[in-house]
């Protein structure tokens, strides 16, 4: 019996028993009614009696429901939902199970009650029915921005409810301040969050930290001016994975230009933005060694001369070829030679500077741009470095291996056709002059 006071004491939970005289005098109520401000002793001991603390609007309808089910045969328990005062005069929700003990003639001696304080969902709810409200009036304003729908139709769909339920689109609406006001099924789904936890926040809890405030700086300023914005979002969910949402936020204004909400819609392209990704990743990068392709090697050493020729923004150009490779093939077979150019290249990945673009010509051949080099002892060390890098490697299957490098630095005459060919020849000098050694032309 003491174990299950403790339970009932630590337990949100009220129980109380009553008898339905006077004004319901109860014959015991859990140490818990402290929640509402008052003592066991004031119902027990101080005359003071339940009924006196349902508020006075709903005390007629609950005593007419307990009537109703007190005189029901074969009812031994319902549920009611009322108000009651505390101590101080507060007002709170309840939800109380009631159990009704009937004796072997079938009548009413005793009743158990268990009370739910459900004041904070009560208050919720309210504002949930004030913020639905405010929705209405919104789309009253807004029905193109939200759907294809007619005006006339939607009106017959109950101001835009069913169609934003059923649709897959993500729909929000903020106040003047950025504070959520509506967020449909859709919003939530991609969110993960509840409606509970979206109304009354704003949107910065969906940040993802991937935007920098510059981005959120354009952003404000465009609605803010009642303009419309359009952009990709990288947002976050609530179990913190991200999603890309392409979002149209739109300003609502009244008669006197002044911003009473905004409504956005989104859409979930993560799918498309991933897709994109692989595509681009195929079109750039070599399919075995995993770093860039010939055509992407192009395009960037095409910008570099560009900004060297307009901006006399230095770089270097290396070239580099394995030695005898054509034996390895022979000899071992493709696999093994696959193996070693994979293998080459992340030998060489790991001494190159990060701002430098590795790229793989072809076969056997690769190209390296070095951003920022501008002297050829510079440029010639970079080389040289991976020169020794290689050649100090034990490769596996076949141990040791050599790499031959030409260097070249880009002249204010040249054109593009004219540095390659010089990168080229520096290449071949280095390997008509014996292999595993750096030319620079």
């Amino acid at each position: 019996f003491e174990r299950f006071n403790t339970f009932i004491e630590s337990s949100s939970l009220i129980f109380l028993s009553w008898v339905m005289e006077r004004e319901w005098s109860l014959n015991y109520i859990s140490k818990n009614i402290h929640q509402l401000g008052y003592t066991q002793e004031d119902f027990l001991c101080n005359n003071k009696e339940y009924l006196q603390i349902i508020h006075h609007e709903d005390r007629n309808r609950v005593l007419m429901e307990i009537e109703t089910n007190k005189n029901k045969r074969g009812i031994d328990c319902f549920n009611q939902v009322y108000r009651v005062l505390s101590s101080n005069g507060e007002i709170h929700w309840i939800d109380v199970h009631t159990i009704v003990e009937r004796d072997a003639a079938d009548n009413v001696v005793n009743f158990f009650g268990i009370i739910k304080d459900i004041t904070e969902k009560k208050i919720i709810e309210k504002k949930l029915i004030h913020n639905e409200k405010k929705f209405q009036s919104i789309m009253k304003q807004t029905a193109s921005a939200v759907s294809n729908y007619p005006l006339a139709e939607l009106h017959n769909m109950n101001i835009l409810t069913q169609a934003l339920k059923q649709t897959d689109d993500m729909i929000r609406i903020t106040d003047p301040n950025g504070v959520i006001i509506f967020a449909n099924d859709a919003q939530l789904r991609y969110s993960g969050y509840t409606l509970e936890e979206t109304v009354g926040q704003t949107p910065r809890m969906f940040k993802s930290g991937e935007h920098d405030d510059l981005f959120y700086q354009n952003f404000w300023e465009t609605i803010q001016n009642g303009k419309t914005y359009n952009g990709v979002f990288k947002n976050r969910r609530k179990d913190g994975t991200i999603y890309h949402e392409a979002e149209t936020v739109s300003p609502i204004i009244d008669e006197n230009s002044n911003i009473q909400y905004f409504v956005s819609t989104g859409k979930d392209i993560s799918n498309r933005i991933a897709l994109e990704k692989q595509l681009h990743k195929q079109a750039t990068t070599d399919t075995l060694t995993g770093i860039y392709n010939r055509q992407k090697f192009v395009e960037v050493f095409e910008d570099e001369f560009y900004r060297f020729a307009r901006y006399h923004s230095r770089f270097a150009l290396i070239m580099l070829d394995l030695d005898f490779f054509k034996n390895v093939n022979d000899n071992y077979g493709h696999d093994i030679g696959d193996k070693i150019l994979k293998s080459i290249c992340k030998v060489i990945n790991s001494n190159i500077r990060r701002t430098d673009i590795f790229a793989r010509w072809g076969g056997e051949e690769f190209m390296i741009i070095a951003p920022g080099l501008s002297q050829k002892d510079e440029v010639m060390a970079l080389a040289e470095k991976i020169r020794m890098s290689v050649e100090s490697y034990l490769f596996d299957n076949i141990g040791k291996m050599t790499i031959s490098l030409g260097v070249t630095l880009p002249k204010t005459e040249d054109t593009l056709k004219e540095i390659l060919k010089r990168v080229d020849d520096a290449l071949y000098h280095a390997k008509r002059s014996g292999r595993n050694q750096v030319c620079f032309l």
